[in-house]
């Protein structure tokens, strides 16, 4: 991370000095700092005791105010008895919610319940940091911190593979999985690759592309990354000759329009025509089975010399193929 300049420190049996009189000191059993910020706190039991009463414990302790200052900066709480393990997103003791507490799940599906097993795969270094950086995301509109799930984090490092060696595919996810937080990741952590220029998030506009714009925008507001929704077609021409890397939502009707205009005889050799064919663009697209036909899929890969696509979808892609028998699915 950053190069290799990045500080790690564990520390334990910190204490939480009193907040009022009638307060109690309080010991704090394993922090994880990163660059001094005390980021991943961790509150252990022993196998007597269920890893509920760790996380009954994080949360006396938030409600008595001992999570503020620099440990107001602590994004993920982890509980453990040494045979149960969960992770959640850290939040005010009131508003922590047993319902989010998380399992971790490898790239088998298998569940990680050991707490060294744990430890192994999800607090190592860069893993940890990668957690409260690329799979954090602050939501604006319900001021919450969201930490991702395993299936979502297994997805998306997947396409970052992909991407790194010019491969294109498709998510299968399932109703009620996060597929906007999923793709909003995707379309945020493909702009951390240096060959990609831009990313898009393509819609058709059937599909309220205003309802996933305001979705993007509230999670990138505190985020490193600029999310730009388009108006008309001239704004998402500006946006794609600007020399920003953005991250851009934008339906598939106002692409084709441009692709069109600078598909003319006498556009085909203009200085923009040439810059818009060479940016290397990753298109994220919703409901990939149906936004983009094989027609218009040929038309963008013809149009553009360095596309990558990661299409979302929840139609199982057989059940498609029962319909749309020859080859009219994108096969990427």
């Amino acid at each position: 991370i950053a190069g290799g300049r990045s500080s790690y420190e564990v520390i334990n049996q910190f204490v939480a000095e009193k907040v009022t009189n009638d307060d109690r000191t309080r010991r704090f059993d394993v922090t994880l700092l990163i660059n001094g910020f005390p980021m991943i706190h961790i509150e252990l039991k022993n196998q007597a005791h269920p890893f509920m009463d760790a996380f009954r414990q994080i949360k006396k302790y938030s409600i008595q105010g001992k999570f503020r200052g620099l440990f107001g900066f602590v994004q993920i709480f982890v509980v453990t008895n040494g045979s149960n393990t969960r992770y959640i997103a850290a939040d005010v003791g009131e508003r922590l919610n047993e319902t989010f507490l998380t399992s971790w799940v490898d790239q088998n599906n298998e569940s990680v319940e050991d707490y060294l097993n744990f430890a192994k795969e999800f607090l190592k270094i860069p893993e940890a940091h990668q957690m409260v950086s690329n799979y954090s995301v602050l939501d604006t509109e319900r001021k919450q911190l969201i930490i991702l799930r395993p299936y979502q984090i297994h997805a998306i490092e997947a396409v970052k593979e992909a991407s790194r060696n010019q491969q294109s595919g498709f998510i299968w996810h399932t109703t009620g999985s996060g597929k906007t937080l999923t793709s909003y990741t995707v379309t945020k952590n493909l702009l951390q690759i240096p060959s990609i220029d831009k990313t898009i998030f393509l819609v058709d506009r059937r599909d309220l592309d205003q309802q996933t714009t305001g979705a993007f925008k509230s999670y990138a507001e505190n985020d490193f990354i600029d999310i730009d929704n388009t108006e008309n077609t001239n704004e998402l021409l500006k946006k794609l000759l600007s020399a920003d890397r953005l991250a851009i939502v934008t339906t598939i009707q106002k692409l084709q329009i441009i692709i069109k205009r600078y598909s003319k005889e006498d556009k085909k050799d203009s200085s923009k025509t040439k810059k818009l064919r060479n940016l290397h663009i990753g298109f994220i697209v919703d409901e990939c089975h149906r936004t983009v036909t094989p027609e218009v899929h040929r038309a963008i890969n013809k149009f553009f010399n360095y596309p990558l696509w990661y299409g979302f979808t929840g139609t199982p892609i057989f059940e498609e193929n029962k319909r749309q028998r020859k080859g009219d699915l994108p096969r990427t």
